[in-house]
């Protein structure tokens, strides 16, 4: 999975296909990003030691399938950076889940956590600024349009917990950033069984009524369901050893 996004002027990532945006709408770009941990290994210049080494000693495919997902997802952040966005809103399928399948939005000031996956990559660490006054005014005005949505407060109020569903995504983007001042909401959609269409829709209408200037990041798959010679334990899913870790 090549990352996709959508921007106001045409640009091209990989394989990319994007959307323009009108001028005049508040919400100025949208970008699809895998959450695949192994794209960490792409970079052989990567400040892990331990992504590092699985770099040069990887077979070469591989790593070349590394390389090409680490590159893109850098270029999708330079294209979310040129946005210039005050908010970016990630959506993950891997993020705080609640049982009543309702959206699950991230109310701390800040949130902090690695890409911990199959006891590695936690040395890839993040520390982003949650704006809890927009999620509260995105949370009211999801559950003002029917939609199941709650918000969760961790520890009192203290950071919320991250880890490879949001982390790899905004890795990319929070590195190309380079603003103190952009700010983060982060919605899990992992249980919820409405359409999702329905969502982005009251999402985009929210985006667009609000002065900030917000982009969407959608934490995807690099899908589970596809074929695959790879048979690297650590690329595997645990549960899904006889399915793809990636592929192009």
């Amino acid at each position: 999975m090549q990352p996709t996004l959508s921007t106001k002027r045409r640009s091209k990532v990989s394989e990319s296909r994007f959307f323009p945006l009108s001028i005049e709408m508040v919400f100025v770009g949208a970008a699809i990003l895998p959450h695949g941990t192994m794209i960490f290994d792409g970079d052989p210049n990567s400040a892990s030691s331990a992504c590092r080494q699985r770099n040069s000693s990887m077979p070469t495919e591989i790593i070349r399938e590394c390389s090409v997902l680490y590159k893109s997802c850098e270029r999708a952040g330079d294209l979310v950076a040129k946005m210039r966005p005050d908010v970016v809103v990630l959506l993950t399928p891997h993020g705080l889940s609640l049982t009543s399948g309702s959206y699950a939005v991230y109310m701390a000031d800040a949130a902090r956590g690695n890409a911990l996956w199959n006891d590695c990559f936690q040395d890839i660490e993040l520390k982003i600024s949650l704006d809890p006054q927009l999620s509260g005014q995105l949370l009211e005005f999801f559950q003002e349009r029917t939609h199941k949505a709650d918000g969760i407060i961790t520890f009192s109020g203290m950071e919320s917990p991250l880890r490879w569903g949001e982390v790899v995504p905004l890795w990319f983007v929070h590195s190309k950033v380079k603003s103190a001042n952009v700010k983060y909401v982060v919605i899990s959609v992992a249980r919820n069984e409405e359409n999702l269409e329905n969502m982005g829709k009251t999402l985009h209408e929210f985006s667009s009524s609000v002065e900030q200037r917000i982009a969407v990041v959608i934490s995807g798959d690099l899908a589970h369901t596809h074929e695959t010679s790879c048979t690297v334990p650590l690329y595997l899913p645990g549960n899904f050893g006889h399915l793809i870790c990636f592929r192009q």
